[in-house]
């Protein structure tokens, strides 16, 4: 066992052998295993490569981490200062490291809902993070989104609008209009429109973007349709049915020309559009894109995979609300035959 092998193991290495076993047991729910090899992980590290060593501080951010999944908030809260402490004592004050070690803190605040003192320590690692890297870094993006998050619990929302756009305008300088942080960052100001019930100005941000986007990217091009996704979200939100009905019929035909009907992102619009007709009642449109979502998903990624799976319980639970229990699959002998029969089903204005 790894625990006997402790001189064969590399520095490099040796927390990671503990971690590994740590989280083979967590996977699988077996948390009484799990604290056992995570604390047998720490205490070997301590006793094989010193108090003050950064796979110190790994062992005692995954154990702070551990606790935290299972609400486990007073001792996440201990190890988290704990590696904190170290951090700076490895460290020093000024090091990317104690930022970090800082946002994982301040996220166990905000979840344990002490939003005051998630603020204080967010505040000091964005200070940390513009003397480390200058007003424009992705590291202050980061930050200042965190920021904003925690502005929005508290409600107080001109601080939480302010920091979330400033975030939303760097990570665009710095990163550009695909990136995965400028979508994220996006989201973030749109849910705080919602949350504040400023729906025109959530649409008015997000066509703002879809125009950006086009003219940048083109029409076809999935940051378009990221955005498009949002839009139907929102729509959704303020019941205003025509406008969803009429972007997902939308985002169906893009995908499609764009992705080319056997791509899994044109099965799950088809599902979306049977899953709203399912919410509006209007069955004799949503039983059949179902079934046309079920055949191209199977054919696509196969009959066990989770997409698959989700788009079968749905028209499952579709038929049992029509009163019928049979799941017969219509048979496709061709792709292109689904989106034929996707097209008779529907209207595409």
């Amino acid at each position: 066992m790894v625990w006997e092998m402790t001189d064969s193991v590399s520095d490099e290495d040796f927390g990671w052998d503990f971690i590994g076993i740590a989280q083979f047991y967590q996977g699988q729910g077996l948390y009484e295993l799990a604290e056992v090899w995570y604390q047998k992980g720490l205490t070997a590290t301590q006793t094989q490569l010193g108090e003050l060593h950064p796979d110190v501080v790994l062992n005692l951010i995954k154990l702070a981490e551990f606790y935290r999944i299972q609400h486990r908030y007073e001792d996440a809260e201990l190890f988290y200062v704990k590696a904190l402490h170290l951090n700076e004592q490895v460290f020093g004050q000024d090091h990317a490291a104690i930022a970090s070690c800082m946002n994982q803190l301040a996220e166990l605040y905000v979840e344990w809902e002490r939003y005051e003192e998630a603020e204080w320590l967010y505040v000091k690692a964005l200070e940390l993070n513009k003397r480390l890297f200058g007003d424009a870094d992705p590291a202050v993006a980061s930050s200042l989104n965190n920021l904003s998050g925690v502005y929005a619990k508290l409600r107080r929302y001109d601080d939480a609008e302010l920091f979330c756009l400033q975030a939303l305008q760097l990570n665009r300088q710095l990163l550009g209009e695909t990136h995965p942080n400028v979508m994220r960052s996006l989201n973030n100001v749109v849910a705080l429109y919602s949350q504040q019930r400023r729906y025109e100005d959530a649409e008015s941000l997000l066509w703002e973007t879809v125009d950006r986007r086009k003219a940048q990217l083109g029409e076809s091009h999935p940051c378009v349709f990221s955005c498009l996704d949002g839009l139907v979200a929102l729509y959704g939100e303020q019941e205003r049915y025509a406008d969803v009905e009429w972007l997902l019929k939308k985002l169906l035909l893009l995908r499609k020309e764009r992705l080319g009907v056997s791509h899994p992102d044109v099965a799950l619009t088809l599902n979306n559009l049977a899953y709203f007709y399912y919410r509006q009642r209007e069955y004799r449109w949503s039983k059949p894109l179902y079934a046309a979502a079920l055949a191209l998903s199977q054919i696509i990624l196969g009959t066990n995979h989770p997409q698959t799976a989700t788009i079968r319980a749905n028209l499952a639970l579709l038929l049992e609300q029509m009163g019928s229990h049979a799941m017969s699959a219509i048979q496709f002998p061709e792709i292109q035959d689904i989106w034929n029969y996707v097209e008779q089903t529907i209207w595409f204005d």
